[in-house]
């Protein structure tokens, strides 16, 4: 999964028929089979404008079922690729999860939500 991530953004009309193995594998997958599928999405749509509207819902649902630990470097990896449309409600994900975090986890997630601003 890390090749994979690796290269989405490079070869993405070749990684896109596979997205739903993909998303498969996020599911039932090790963590870090997680980790590296849900950055191989966030490549994908980040790669190719059509992927992105195929791909956004996913994405929300996966930031916001984030294991705490995970909760902020994924929101660090994924802020980059939110549009304008879906940041209020990625923001708002955001916000929900912030006082369950720890301390540092909250200033790292208060610094991706203040690049959300618009």
């Amino acid at each position: 999964m890390i090749a994979l991530a690796t290269i989405a953004g490079q070869v993405p009309d070749d990684i896109f028929p596979h997205v739903g193995k993909i998303k498969d594998l996020i599911e039932t997958g090790s963590v870090i089979t997680n980790v590296w599928g849900v950055k191989t999405l966030v490549n994908l749509a980040k790669s190719d404008q059509n992927f992105y509207p195929l791909l956004i819902e996913d994405l929300l649902r996966l930031q916001r079922e984030c294991r705490n630990i995970d909760f902020a470097k994924r929101a660090e990896d994924m802020w980059e690729v939110i549009k304008l449309a879906e940041i209020p409600k990625y923001k708002n994900i955001l916000e929900e999860r912030k006082p369950s975090l720890s301390s540092a986890t909250q200033k790292r997630l208060s610094r991706v939500i203040e690049k959300l601003k618009v």
